[in-house]
């Protein structure tokens, strides 16, 4: 009668045993790695619908929290940060009220992070109109690039996507190294232009490296900022009569100041406050004036003071003429 087993039967269940082990962790390395990233995901959509919450209340995005107590570093944006990867400005839980993200990166569009609930929209009009473009002027800006575009990087973080049609701006990028805790994609330094996602896991598609591609990068978009937030009613340019006067819409008379509606064009009038409006010229529309605005196209620019919804009609001394101003 048998009273146990051979060394040969006690080996071949180890290592029947081992082969099990391996094809079970085999089968849940990839399911607990897709679970991770869900979480990461889910936390990243959370972010978003509390930083448009903050944004709908405050009027400007959130700035980043750069010293890990959860809070907002008022005043100081990513690009004073940050100066490499990995990255030292974080998702601002505390101030969001939101208890995940502490782990997510958080780049916001800087032309946001400033305005009010005054000039959010119009400013946030401005952007979505003009961020795209090669000629944009110095703003801080985030932007997504298609994988592989060449070259990879502006040279510079001046706002501007150069060549034109190789990316766009965004409200904000949120961004996660994934398992393997480091950056794989190719944005570097303060040149803020963020891969799109074409290959989200496996060997780089840019190089011939092999390496695994598990960032987990996504954006707040503007188009999602303004449908959630602004209106027709709040996306108002505010015109101020320095000199003179002006007329908004359908305006019979002139005032000191008035609100610039989408479709609605303004008058500069030379006389004072009560001027018929049909004797004023200088006719803009609404759009004309946030170029204006935005960096001085058909107007007196003023780089000072642009960009922030505000469109002044003054007598320029200098020239002996009336002008608009941004």
């Amino acid at each position: 009668m048998r009273k146990g087993f051979t060394l040969i039967e006690l080996a071949l269940v180890v290592v029947i045993i081992s082969m099990l082990i391996g094809t079970v962790l085999g089968i849940l390395a990839p399911t607990l790695k897709m679970m991770s990233k869900t979480k990461v995901r889910q936390g990243m959509t959370a972010a978003k619908d509390s930083i448009i919450a903050f944004a709908s209340v405050n009027g400007r995005l959130p700035y980043p929290d750069l010293d890990n107590d959860g809070k907002e570093n008022i005043g100081q944006s990513w690009s004073s940060a940050t100066s490499s990867i990995p990255c030292s400005a974080f998702l601002p839980t505390l101030t969001l009220g939101t208890s995940t993200g502490a782990d997510i990166c958080y780049d916001p569009n800087s032309a946001l992070l400033t305005t009010n609930t005054s000039n959010f929209c119009v400013v946030l009009y401005e952007v979505m109109k003009n961020g795209n473009s090669s000629s944009t002027p110095p703003i801080l800006t985030t932007a997504r690039r298609p994988q592989c575009s060449s070259p990879p990087n502006d040279s510079g973080d001046d706002g501007v996507i150069d060549p034109p049609g190789t990316g766009y701006t965004t409200g904000a990028v949120l961004l996660n190294y994934g398992n393997n805790g480091v950056w794989d994609g190719r944005q570097l330094g303060n040149n803020r232009e963020y891969d799109l996602p074409s290959n989200p896991l496996g060997d780089d598609p840019c190089t011939s490296a092999v390496e695994e591609i598990d960032d987990i990068v996504d954006e707040v978009p503007l188009g999602e900022l303004y449908a959630k937030i602004c209106t027709q009613s709040n996306t108002r340019l505010l015109i101020q009569a320095n000199d003179g006067s002006v007329c908004c819409g359908n305006s019979a008379t002139s005032v000191s100041s008035c609100y610039l509606y989408t479709g609605e064009s303004a008058k500069g009038c030379t006389g004072g406050v009560g001027t018929n409006c049909s004797s004023c010229s200088s006719d803009k529309s609404f759009d004309d004036l946030i170029n204006c605005d935005w960096d001085g196209s058909g107007c007196y620019a003023n780089s000072s003071s642009e960009k922030d919804g505000v469109v002044y009609w003054i007598y320029d001394s200098n020239n002996s003429n009336w002008d608009w101003q941004q």
